[in-house]
């Protein structure tokens, strides 16, 4: 729910969540491997909308999070999941239309990625 109130590059909404979520201890979380990868989900959506897609110049947000090599652990973690994703479609077990909507599902709703998965 932070991370909806950071959508639409508002600066106070910006400014409020990041003096919640420092940029470090969201890119720490999301390169835990001990957290679950949907439970990353609303901090890699915080992270975008506080600290990426803002309202004002976003580019040493965008410097600090590459230098950083959780970042990067995290990024490897989705790679995985659209592999599988890409599999699937290659065994011809989802086309690529129903992929296209399970994606959007799964980018716009609070979904679990297991639950999602199984579908």
């Amino acid at each position: 729910m932070l991370a909806t109130c950071a959508e639409g590059q508002c600066k106070f909404a910006e400014d409020l969540c990041q003096s919640i979520f420092t940029l470090e201890e969201l890119v720490s979380i999301l390169g835990n491997p001990s957290v679950s990868i949907e439970r990353k989900k609303p901090f890699a959506r915080l992270l975008n909308w506080a600290y990426l897609n803002t309202e004002r110049d976003s580019l040493v947000s965008i410097s600090t999070v590459t230098k950083n090599d959780l970042i990067w652990a995290h990024l490897e973690q989705c790679a995985i999941l659209t592999n599988g994703f890409s599999a699937k479609i290659q065994n011809e077990e989802i086309d690529s239309d129903q992929l296209r909507l399970l994606l959007k599902i799964l980018m716009s709703q609070h979904i679990s990625i297991q639950n999602w998965m199984k579908k």
